[in-house]
């Protein structure tokens, strides 16, 4: 009976100090959590090409704008960085708001679709059919450093195919890219010579999507929107 008393009482010692213990190590990954040494993260977003005033009539056609293939290294939602040895880096603390290939397409979607231009323009997700497809290669979004303690220059290259689905028939082929020098070497300078490239080479992308579109769209509805 001493025994069996004995035992009861250790167990319970045993319990108290397995409390204790997982009780501090709680603490401490609450302390770990709320107490972080990370840096926090940086959402940074582009905009699209703006909407533009124009009266020229629809084409009476949808597109299809599919999500594009992306350069190992450029898919991620990590803002890419090309040092003078082509070492490829990423920012510190800062990111896209979604992976640079979603980035890519849904700047693309908003661009042709403030041209006014198409009836419709949507991602490969949606469940409507369309009659037309723009592809896109991201070749290159990244800024790239010289060395010499020069700012760093951004460059983005869409390589872009606008084809039929119906026969997957391609249209047109081409090449939109652009640079921009950011002003500073600093993040926020950084970001916005992004966008200011972005923008140049969706320019090219947009205008030549309309053409191919146009020179493949039925005659009538052709001339009435180019009228």
């Amino acid at each position: 009976m001493s025994d069996h008393r004995y035992g009861t009482s250790g167990l319970r010692h045993a319990v108290r100090l397995t409390v204790l213990v997982l009780g501090a190590a709680c603490a401490g990954c609450l302390s770990g959590a709320f107490d972080s040494e990370l840096p926090p993260q940086h959402v940074y977003v582009l905009s699209p090409l703006p909407a533009t005033a124009g009266d020229a009539t629809p084409l009476p056609v949808g597109l299809t704008v599919a999500r594009p293939t992306a350069r190992p290294g450029l898919d991620t939602n990590r803002i890419a960085l090309r040092q003078p040895d082509r070492r490829l880096d990423y920012y510190a603390a800062a990111r896209w708001g979604a992976e640079t290939q979603v980035v890519v397409q849904d700047l693309l979607i908003q661009s042709l679709r403030n041209t006014g231009r198409l009836t419709t323009v949507q991602g490969d997700l949606s469940p409507f059919v369309v009659d037309y497809v723009l592809q896109t290669d991201l070749a290159d979004f990244q800024a790239e450093y010289a060395g010499s303690g020069a700012n760093p220059l951004v460059r983005v290259t869409l390589v872009c195919t606008v084809g039929r689905v119906k026969d997957r028939k391609p249209l047109a082929d081409f090449v939109a890219a652009a640079t921009a020098p950011a002003g500073t070497n600093s993040l926020g300078a950084v970001v916005q010579a992004f966008e200011t490239a972005y923008q140049q080479a969706a320019r090219i992308a947009v205008d030549e999507t309309l053409k191919a579109l146009t020179a493949a769209a039925p005659p009538a509805a052709a001339a009435a929107a180019d009228h």
